[in-house]
C-alpha cells in the first residue's frame, strides 16, 4: 500500500470526508504538477471500495494518459478489481498479467459491469477520455468518477454535458485551475463544486517535493521579428546554455523540452537539419558536449527519433526515460501532460500559452530526479538537501526554463506579462523570484547560477507588473475617493 505525504494526507482527508457525506455531488481538488494527485485518488479509490463501492470510471483529457494510469492502477490495486479501457485510441492486450477489458460500446460496457460485480463479484473501474465519457452519460449511475486534468472541461465541448454525469460523488483534481478558454473557469463553482482541498507549488517548493523553476532569457538577433528565425540555431544554443548548468550539479546528463510554436514548420525544421543542429550544438559548447544529442519529436500521429519513426508515443517516452543520454525532445501539445519523466531537466518555451498549459508544461521539468529521492520511500534524501541544515547537494536542484528574446521581443511575441500572471495565480508567487538574477545561489557546496544575458526586456517587464499588482492589493486595503 502506497504511503502519502503529509500533504497527500491533507489533500485526502477531506476527499475522503466528501466521500461519506449524504449532500453534495461535486467538489475540486487543487495539487501542482508532481504532487502526486494519481496516488491521492488511488488510495481514494481503495478505501471507498472496501467500504462497498463498485462502479468507478477514471476520466482524462487524453487518450495516452489514460492508458498510462490504467497501468499504474493495475499495478496498485492488482486483481482485485476488474478494469475496462473505453476509448477511441484501441486496445492492445499487453504482457501483463493481469487484463483488462476494452470497448467503444457502450451497451457492451453495461454489460461488462454488471457481470464484474453481479458473477465475479469484484469492483469495476472504467478508463475512459472525456470524448468518449460523453457516450456513458445514459448509463447506470457511477458511484464515483474522478475527472483527471479536469481543467480541460471548461472547453465547449466538454462543458456542455458536464452537469449530466451520472454518478453519486464527482472529484475534480487539476494542477492548474486557471484557464484561458472560458470566463471564470472552474471558479463556477455551481458547475464543479466547491474547493475542498488544495496545495500551491510554492509549498512544495521548499520541502524538495517539487522543483523551482529558474527562468532564463535567451538573447537572439535577427532582422526578421521571431517570424522566421532560426529554430535549429535558437534549439541549439538553448540546450547547450542549459547543458553546463545542469551538469556542473552532477547530473549526468540533459534532457530538454522543446515547446514549438507549430508542427510544421518548427518540427519539421527540426527534423529535417539533425546533422545542421548536432553541429550547432558542438561549435556552441567549443566541442565540450562530445556524445550524442538524442533528438525525439512527438506528434499527434506518431513519434521519431533521430528522423526514424518509433512504434508509438508511449514507446518514445520510455526511451527517453531509461537511455541515459542527453536528448532534445520537441513537440507542440502532446506532451504538455500527463508524462512523468524525471531526467527532463529543463524546457525552451517557443510560442504563448494559456496559463494552464505554460504551467503544465514547466510542470513537467520541475520533478525532482530520482537519485535525489530515496529509494525506498521516495521522499527527498535529507543528506543531499535540507533547507534548515542549509544544504543543497541535489543532482538536479532546478529545473531551466529558456525564453528566446529576439530583437527584444519573447518569440511568443509577449511582453511576459502573461508569463507573470500565470506564476501569480498558478501559486508560485512572483516570477520575479524564479528568474535569474547573476547571484541566485542555493545554500551548502553546491550553487545554483546561470547569468542573465545584458538585455534585461522580460526582467524590466516582470517588475513593473509586480509593482502593478501590489498596488491593487494595497488599493484594496484602503478606501480611495475623489473626495
Amino acid at each position: 500500500m502506497s504511503k502519502l505525504r503529509g500533504y497527500q494526507v491533507l489533500l485526502n482527508n477531506p476527499a475522503d470526508k466528501f466521500l461519506l457525506r449524504k449532500n453534495g455531488q461535486r467538489a475540486q481538488i487543487y495539487a501542482p504538477t508532481g504532487s502526486g494527485k494519481t496516488v491521492c485518488f488511488t488510495e481514494l479509490i481503495k478505501k471507498a471500495i472496501k467500504r462497498g463501492k463498485t462502479n468507478i470510471a477514471i476520466l482524462h483529457p487524453r487518450i495516452a494518459l489514460s492508458k498510462d494510469q490504467l497501468r499504474r492502477f493495475k499495478k496498485e490495486v492488482g486483481t482485485n478489481v476488474t478494469y475496462t479501457s473505453f476509448h477511441s485510441g484501441g486496445h492492445v492486450i499487453g504482457k501483463e498479467l493481469i487484463r483488462e477489458r476494452g470497448t467503444t460500446d457502450e451497451k457492451e460496457l453495461a454489460k461488462i459491469i454488471e457481470q464484474s460485480v453481479t458473477v465475479l463479484g469484484k469492483p469495476h473501474i472504467t478508463f475512459s477520455s472525456y470524448q468518449s465519457f460523453r457516450k456513458l452519460l445514459s448509463l447506470k449511475k457511477f458511484d464515483i468518477v474522478i475527472c483527471d486534468e479536469a481543467h480541460y472541461m471548461v472547453q465547449d465541448q466538454f462543458f456542455e454535458w458536464i452537469t449530466k454525469i451520472n454518478a453519486d460523488k464527482i472529484l475534480f483534481y487539476t494542477a492548474t485551475p486557471i484557464t484561458d478558454e472560458m470566463e471564470g473557469g472552474m471558479q463556477d463553482y455551481s458547475v464543479f463544486g466547491d474547493i475542498i482541498a488544495s496545495v500551491e507549488p510554492s509549498v512544495l517548493i521548499k520541502p524538495g517535493y517539487i522543483l523551482a523553476p529558474l527562468i532564463h532569457q535567451m538573447e537572439c538577433s535577427t532582422n526578421k521579428r521571431g517570424k522566421e528565425v532560426d529554430v535549429v540555431d535558437i534549439v541549439a544554443r538553448a540546450f547547450v546554455s542549459q547543458y553546463f548548468e545542469i551538469i556542473s550539479h552532477g547530473m549526468p546528463y540533459h534532457q530538454m523540452l522543446v515547446a514549438c510554436r507549430n508542427v510544421d514548420p518548427d518540427i519539421r525544421e527540426i527534423e529535417d537539419n539533425l546533422v545542421v543542429l548536432w553541429t550547432k550544438i558542438q561549435q556552441e559548447s567549443k566541442g565540450a558536449i562530445t556524445g550524442p544529442v538524442d533528438v525525439y519529436t512527438i506528434e499527434a500521429g506518431g513519434a521519431y527519433k533521430n528522423g526514424k519513426p518509433l512504434k508509438d508515443r508511449d514507446a518514445a517516452l520510455e526511451e527517453i526515460k531509461t537511455s541515459g543520454k542527453n536528448a532534445i525532445v520537441a513537440h507542440y501539445d502532446t506532451l504538455a501532460e500527463g508524462i512523468d519523466i524525471d531526467t527532463l531537466t529543463g524546457a525552451v518555451i517557443m510560442r504563448k500559452m494559456s496559463k494552464a498549459k505554460l504551467l503544465q508544461t514547466i510542470g513537467r521539468c520541475a520533478r525532482p530526479y530520482i537519485l535525489d529521492l530515496d529509494s525506498v520511500t521516495k521522499e527527498p534524501r535529507k543528506d543531499l538537501y535540507d533547507l534548515e541544515a542549509g544544504i543543497d547537494l541535489r543532482k538536479k536542484p532546478r529545473c531551466i526554463i529558456t525564453l528566446p528574446v529576439i530583437d527584444g521581443v519573447w518569440i511568443a511575441n509577449d511582453n511576459g506579462i502573461s508569463i507573470a500572471e500565470a506564476f501569480a495565480v498558478g501559486g508560485y508567487g512572483d516570477l520575479l523570484t524564479y528568474m535569474s538574477k547573476g547571484d541566485d545561489k542555493a545554500k551548502g557546496k553546491s550553487k545554483t547560477t546561470f547569468e542573465l544575458d545584458d538585455n534585461d526586456t522580460l526582467m524590466s517587464t516582470v517588475m513593473s507588473h509586480k509593482v502593478e499588482r501590489e498596488l491593487v492589493e494595497l488599493r484594496k486595503m484602503f478606501n480611495f475617493s475623489d473626495k
